[in-house]
């Protein structure tokens, strides 16, 4: 007989404890109900990880693009090439998208939101976080198209937490799609 784990509170399609509750309060029980996980499934899902990786990346991206290249038109003020400049921002948005994707997940693990009560929400919460702790590295730097007068912190600080905070919401988003396909899977299966 296979050892399973009751995770309690745990939706039943979430499957390979990715988006499980943390190990301390899981208790093993026989396998009788469809809330069991079998020990043997417990792997990393890279489809959890690279759909919300990649969704929240592109879209910080694209974003960054619109804001910086068509609304405020700062790409003439660059010393260095338009295309490395793009370059390096892409590579720039793929870090900071991996590290909202493991924020959230990290969240969801140790129960800091909840994938039932406004989930996209906190998700929302967690990127304008991270869009200020990014905005605080840029700022120390000296990384910045404008000037440091006043109103354009505050203007670059506020467009960098909505920023993240729409790639949050990308991050949440591609967790909810991967939870639906484990879902649709575990049907067909």
């Amino acid at each position: 007989m296979f050892k399973a784990t009751l995770i309690p509170d745990s939706s039943f399609f979430i499957r390979g404890c990715n988006l499980a509750r943390s190990v301390t309060h899981q208790q093993e029980f026989p396998i009788s109900s469809a809330a069991w996980i079998v020990e043997e499934d417990r792997r990393f899902n890279l489809r959890g990880f690279l759909v919300p990786w990649s969704l929240s990346a592109v879209v910080m991206y694209g974003l960054s693009y619109l804001w910086h290249g068509v609304i405020l038109r700062d790409f003439h003020e660059l010393t260095i090439p338009v295309g490395l400049y793009l370059a390096l921002a892409g590579l720039v948005y793929l870090i900071i998208g991996a590290v909202l994707t493991v924020a959230v997940h990290q969240a969801i693990i140790h129960e800091w939101v909840n994938l039932k009560k406004a989930f996209p929400l906190h998700a929302m919460l967690i990127g304008a976080i991270v869009g200020f702790v990014v905005y605080l590295f840029v700022f120390i730097l000296g990384l910045s198209f404008a000037d440091h007068a006043v109103i354009h912190v505050v203007v670059d600080i506020l467009w960098q937490m909505v920023e993240q905070a729409l790639g949050g919401l990308m991050v949440s988003l591609g967790i909810i799609y991967d939870m639906h396909r484990r879902f649709m899977e575990a049907e067909r299966a």
